[in-house]
């Protein structure tokens, strides 16, 4: 398996989510509770009734390797000085689960300070990585839970990233190709940060920890660890590697199937995430098994609602199925280079010097390719080969270099189509493209004398006529003006939609059960300051010109206690690296004109087009100059521009961008 983008895919360009189970920790499993093979058994028994379903059907196994220091009394345990442990027990476990057509997550199973543990955790993966390279079945998980407390989330996931880089590297120079589960600091929590700063490599997976506390926000806010979640999953596949809940009084793992474990499920399966449950025991919690090894059942148990969960799922995201539409035809066929690294494609570079990845120079995002720093009469060349669509190919080019003799050029199939030189800034060139496999070629060469400039070049945002598995148009949906719009709120948080709100004091409740409009749960809002936004941001931004002038709608339900309730609804489209410009925003003001204060929901569908020009806060106030590019919108926002909410109780439900022209309708 690989990663592309923010999934995995199998050899064959199958979207894979792996679903399963996580064992214990297999020296404890072996010594202690009848060992790993029968345990294997027992989860891959396809004639198992227990429950609702016919048979067990995971297709990953987790295996914990508790590390040396962190156990006491432990029967059977890895140390690096002795093969025993790999010989008589490892490898014989891992490969029996490829027997059993098991893929096999191998978990160093810290929980601690990820600085405190480096050597000892690269001597483990200096041990495990060359012995398991070969095996295409096995996945490396780094490090179980960090911690790394102190700072920011983004200071403490900077911290843990330093140390998992050291790892991730440690594997590369010996399994070039194995999947790496990257976890984050907080319990393997804080994961949204990785989005902006990953670990630089390719095959990475993140993963996620999350129980009933965290789910049922007994540990803080449900909306933070959701965030969390999802902005990592837009950008990189993530599997939750531990979930499960049972009737308890420990406050962590106290849940339901009703009030956890299916809602988790339908929010990890909307986002492709894969999952291992945790755990296969019946002394370690949260257990699935009773002593005799029957499954627990029940509302509170999770024993047979994994097993129904998995059997349910069976037949759905699997390795070699039958080939699938790609997830995202528009992410697909862009490179911004936004992984800091060359992994999304099949790059080479060859040449006196190679290309790199850079973010001190970029037309958007944070990163562009940066030629490499060559000598007088050398060249450097970054290239692509990609079955192509009949179409053009598209790019933002830099340069800064000696005019007329220092050159960015242009190539396809070997012929060129462009060259550049001289001090030019950021500018989009196209140029058409024949059907088939094409190769795509950037040169930067000198002559033989002479630096002038910055003596480099940049490209940026590719659009490549990626040719593609066009999807089936799908049926209608019931309702006739979502054809063409899009969800951002329905009692969960669309896919690709994450949060960017902000706000120092107050309420801000994304899943309130008082009386919501539909569904289970409303959005409520309460106590903030002025200036204080719930803001929903698209990744990808979206294109909504089309929309705009064809008079679709923002349509929404809201509700409030205060006949002096004012706020305003907002649009705020991307900055880029243009002179002058700016986050700009369209807004349009909710008041009692437009909405009844009475306690009573009110539905409301305000026209795109009716939203009015409403300038831009960045680093300082840009009056409206009619900037705004409907085609490329980041943000909705709803503001407490006029005065801070204290007293005011405002609720929110069903809020979406609706197409009410004849082309939205069946």
């Amino acid at each position: 398996m690989h990663v592309e983008g923010n999934r995995i895919k199998d050899p064959n360009g199958n979207v894979v989510v792996l679903r399963g189970v996580s064992l214990i920790d297999l020296g404890f499993l072996e010594g202690w509770q009848g060992g790993a093979v029968n345990m294997i058994n027992r989860l891959t028994d396809r004639n198992d009734s227990q429950g609702s379903s016919p048979g067990w059907y995971p297709k990953v196994l987790r295996i914990p390797i508790h590390p040396p220091d962190s156990v006491d009394n432990w029967p059977y345990r890895w140390g690096p000085d002795d093969d025993r442990f790999y010989n008589g027990l490892l490898r014989p476990v891992v490969d029996y689960c490829a027997d059993k057509d098991l893929y096999v997550i191998l978990d160093w199973h810290y929980i601690a300070d990820t600085w405190n543990k480096v050597t000892q955790t690269s001597e483990f993966w200096e041990y495990i990585a060359p012995r398991f390279a070969n095996d295409s079945h096995v996945l490396f998980e780094l490090f179980n839970e960090p911690m790394n407390d102190g700072g920011s989330d983004t200071d403490r996931w900077l911290s843990v990233r330093n140390d998992m880089q050291t790892w991730v590297d440690i594997v590369r120079s010996y399994a070039p190709d194995n999947l790496i589960l990257v976890g984050g600091p907080g319990w393997s929590q804080i994961i949204g940060p990785a989005a902006t700063y990953p670990v630089s490599g390719s095959n990475i997976v993140y993963i996620s920890h999350i129980y009933p506390a965290h789910w049922l926000s007994i540990y803080g806010d449900r909306w933070w660890f959701e965030n969390q979640i999802t902005t990592c999953a837009a950008v990189h596949p993530v599997i939750m590697t531990e979930w499960g809940f049972t009737t308890t009084s420990e406050t962590l793992l106290n849940g339901t199937i009703s009030n956890y474990g299916q809602p988790l499920m339908d929010f990890i399966e909307r986002h492709g995430i894969g999952n291992t449950a945790w755990c296969a025991s019946h002394n370690w919690g949260p257990p699935m098994f009773n002593e005799d090894w029957t499954l627990r059942c029940g509302e509170g148990e999770m024993g047979c609602f994994v097993k129904d969960v998995l059997y349910k799922k069976r037949n759905d995201d699997q390795p070699y199925g039958i080939p699938q539409t790609p997830f995202d035809l528009e992410y697909l066929s862009t490179e911004d280079f936004e992984t800091d690294d060359f992994s999304k494609f099949s790059w080479s570079s060859y040449g006196d010097e190679s290309w790199d990845t850079t973010r001190w120079e970029k037309h958007s995002g944070k990163y562009s390719a940066q030629s490499g720093l060559i000598e007088d009469s050398e060249s450097a060349t970054l290239q692509v080969s990609l079955d192509c669509a009949s179409g053009d190919i598209s790019f933002y080019r830099k340069v800064s270099s000696e005019s007329s003799f220092d050159n960015l050029k242009f190539y396809i199939d070997g012929v060129e189509k462009g060259a550049w030189s001289g001090e030019q800034d950021w500018a989009e060139v196209s140029f058409p493209v024949n059907e088939g496999t094409r190769t795509f070629e950037w040169t930067y060469s000198k002559d033989s004398s002479v630096s002038e400039g910055d003596d480099t070049a940049w490209i940026d945002d590719i659009v490549f006529p990626i040719k593609v598995n066009m999807p089936v148009t799908p049926e209608p949906p019931d309702n006739p003006n979502t054809n063409r719009g899009f969800d951002l709120y329905t009692d969960y948080v669309a896919p690709n939609i994450t949060n960017s709100s902000w706000y120092d004091e107050g309420i801000l409740e994304y899943y309130s059960q008082d009386n919501p409009a539909s569904g289970d749960f409303c959005i409520h809002w309460t106590g903030v300051g002025q200036y204080s936004a719930i803001s929903f941001r698209f990744v990808p931004a979206k294109d909504l010109s089309d929309l705009v002038n064809e008079g679709s709608v923002i349509d929404f339900w809201v509700r409030c206690n205060s006949p002096n309730a004012r706020f305003d609804i907002r649009f705020v489209d991307t900055k880029t690296n243009e002179p002058g410009d700016h986050p700009w925003r369209m807004r349009y003001e909710i008041d009692r004109n437009v909405a009844v204060w009475n306690g009573e929901w009110n539905h409301l569908q305000i026209p795109l087009n009716a939203f009015s020009d409403g300038g831009s806060w960045d680093d300082g106030w840009y009056n409206p100059i009619g900037a705004y590019d409907w085609a490329a919108t980041e943000h909705f926002e709803i503001v407490s521009e006029y005065g801070d909410l204290r007293g005011i109780h405002l609720y929110f439900d069903d809020i979406r961008v609706v197409d009410l022209s004849p082309a939205g309708r069946p």
